[in-house]
Protein backbone atom coordinates (compact mmCIF):
# COMPACT_ATOMS: atom_id res chain seq x y z
CA UNK A 1 0.00 0.00 0.00
CA UNK A 2 1.63 3.45 -0.94
CA UNK A 3 1.60 5.67 2.24
CA UNK A 4 1.91 9.68 1.53
CA UNK A 5 3.47 11.40 4.24
CA UNK A 6 1.67 15.23 5.34
CA UNK A 7 4.48 16.79 3.87
CA UNK A 8 4.33 14.90 1.22
CA UNK A 9 1.31 15.94 0.62
CA UNK A 10 2.34 19.71 1.14
CA UNK A 11 4.78 19.96 -1.45
CA UNK A 12 2.57 18.64 -3.75
CA UNK A 13 -0.37 20.87 -3.34
CA UNK A 14 2.03 23.89 -3.15
CA UNK A 15 3.14 23.06 -6.46
CA UNK A 16 -0.71 22.28 -7.80
CA UNK A 17 -0.64 26.06 -6.10
CA UNK A 18 2.05 27.11 -8.21
CA UNK A 19 0.66 25.59 -11.68
CA UNK A 20 -2.71 27.16 -10.75
CA UNK A 21 -0.81 30.78 -10.56
CA UNK A 22 1.28 30.22 -13.82
CA UNK A 23 -2.21 29.27 -15.21
CA UNK A 24 -4.08 32.23 -14.60
CA UNK A 25 -0.90 35.13 -14.44
CA UNK A 26 -1.99 36.66 -17.87
CA UNK A 27 -5.68 36.29 -17.07
CA UNK A 28 -5.61 37.87 -13.83
CA UNK A 29 -3.08 40.57 -15.02
CA UNK A 30 -5.84 41.71 -18.17
CA UNK A 31 -8.44 41.56 -15.62
CA UNK A 32 -6.79 43.44 -12.30
CA UNK A 33 -4.25 45.83 -14.80
CA UNK A 34 -4.29 48.80 -11.49
CA UNK A 35 -3.66 45.72 -9.04
CA UNK A 36 -0.63 43.88 -10.99
CA UNK A 37 1.17 46.40 -12.86
CA UNK A 38 3.73 46.87 -10.09
CA UNK A 39 4.17 43.58 -9.71
CA UNK A 40 6.87 40.83 -11.69
CA UNK A 41 5.52 37.60 -12.89
CA UNK A 42 7.67 35.76 -9.83
CA UNK A 43 5.97 37.73 -6.85
CA UNK A 44 2.41 37.38 -8.45
CA UNK A 45 2.93 33.92 -8.89
CA UNK A 46 4.21 33.65 -4.87
CA UNK A 47 1.07 36.00 -3.93
CA UNK A 48 -1.48 33.83 -6.20
CA UNK A 49 0.01 30.53 -4.42
CA UNK A 50 -0.16 31.92 -1.18
CA UNK A 51 -3.60 32.88 -1.78
CA UNK A 52 -4.78 29.61 -3.17
CA UNK A 53 -3.25 27.98 0.09
CA UNK A 54 -5.41 30.52 2.03
CA UNK A 55 -8.83 29.65 0.15
CA UNK A 56 -7.77 25.73 0.77
CA UNK A 57 -8.28 26.71 4.14
CA UNK A 58 -11.19 27.26 3.63
CA UNK A 59 -12.46 24.19 1.49
CA UNK A 60 -12.14 26.34 -1.88
CA UNK A 61 -10.35 24.30 -4.65
CA UNK A 62 -12.63 24.63 -7.24
CA UNK A 63 -10.84 26.72 -10.36
CA UNK A 64 -13.74 29.12 -10.95
CA UNK A 65 -14.22 29.40 -6.99
CA UNK A 66 -10.30 30.20 -6.30
CA UNK A 67 -10.31 32.23 -9.35
CA UNK A 68 -13.04 34.39 -7.34
CA UNK A 69 -10.75 34.27 -3.95
CA UNK A 70 -8.12 35.52 -5.62
CA UNK A 71 -10.10 38.34 -7.14
CA UNK A 72 -11.78 39.72 -3.93
CA UNK A 73 -8.06 39.40 -2.83
CA UNK A 74 -6.60 41.53 -5.48
CA UNK A 75 -9.77 44.17 -5.10
CA UNK A 76 -9.78 43.75 -1.27
CA UNK A 77 -6.55 42.82 0.08
CA UNK A 78 -5.02 39.61 0.50
CA UNK A 79 -6.57 39.85 4.49
CA UNK A 80 -9.99 40.71 3.43
CA UNK A 81 -10.94 37.30 4.25
CA UNK A 82 -10.16 38.04 8.00
CA UNK A 83 -13.36 40.82 7.56
CA UNK A 84 -15.77 38.85 10.49
CA UNK A 85 -18.54 38.31 8.69
CA UNK A 86 -16.28 37.40 5.38
CA UNK A 87 -14.89 34.76 7.82
CA UNK A 88 -18.02 34.07 9.26
CA UNK A 89 -19.36 33.17 5.69
CA UNK A 90 -16.42 31.18 4.43
CA UNK A 91 -16.12 29.00 7.82
CA UNK A 92 -19.95 27.86 7.21
CA UNK A 93 -19.72 24.77 6.31
CA UNK A 94 -23.42 24.43 6.02
CA UNK A 95 -23.02 25.63 2.61
CA UNK A 96 -20.83 24.55 -0.36
CA UNK A 97 -17.82 26.65 -1.87
CA UNK A 98 -19.60 27.38 -4.62
CA UNK A 99 -22.29 29.69 -2.50
CA UNK A 100 -19.87 31.10 0.36
CA UNK A 101 -18.06 32.55 -2.19
CA UNK A 102 -21.47 33.74 -4.56
CA UNK A 103 -22.20 35.16 -0.79
CA UNK A 104 -19.32 36.76 0.02
CA UNK A 105 -19.30 38.48 -3.56
CA UNK A 106 -22.90 39.52 -3.01
CA UNK A 107 -21.62 40.90 0.29
CA UNK A 108 -18.88 42.61 -1.10
CA UNK A 109 -20.78 44.66 -3.40
CA UNK A 110 -23.89 45.52 -1.12
CA UNK A 111 -24.34 45.86 2.85
CA UNK A 112 -20.31 45.13 3.47
CA UNK A 113 -18.85 47.94 0.67
CA UNK A 114 -18.43 50.69 2.33
CA UNK A 115 -16.84 49.47 5.80
CA UNK A 116 -14.69 46.26 4.00
CA UNK A 117 -11.59 48.45 2.01
CA UNK A 118 -11.35 50.87 5.65
CA UNK A 119 -11.52 47.20 7.79
CA UNK A 120 -9.19 45.06 5.71
CA UNK A 121 -6.49 47.77 4.96
CA UNK A 122 -6.76 47.75 1.46
CA UNK A 123 -4.90 49.94 -0.67
CA UNK A 124 -7.35 51.90 -2.32
CA UNK A 125 -10.39 53.76 -0.16
CA UNK A 126 -13.48 52.65 -0.83
CA UNK A 127 -14.62 55.40 -3.27
CA UNK A 128 -11.26 54.62 -5.29
CA UNK A 129 -11.90 50.83 -5.28
CA UNK A 130 -12.78 49.26 -9.24
CA UNK A 131 -16.24 48.32 -9.33
CA UNK A 132 -16.22 44.20 -8.36
CA UNK A 133 -16.35 42.08 -11.47
CA UNK A 134 -19.63 39.97 -12.89
CA UNK A 135 -20.12 37.41 -10.61
CA UNK A 136 -20.59 34.86 -13.76
CA UNK A 137 -17.07 36.19 -14.52
CA UNK A 138 -15.29 35.25 -11.73
CA UNK A 139 -17.43 31.93 -10.54
CA UNK A 140 -16.94 30.65 -14.45
CA UNK A 141 -13.97 31.13 -15.35
CA UNK A 142 -13.24 27.56 -16.44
Amino acid sequence: MLVIRRTQMRIMQHDLNAQYAVHHLARLRAQFPGQTQDVSDLQLRDRLSRLATTAQFYGISNHGDLFAFISLALLYGDDFHEFPPIQALLRDTSLDAFDRIGRVITGCRGEWKEGLPQVVGAAQQADQAPPMPDLPALRHTI
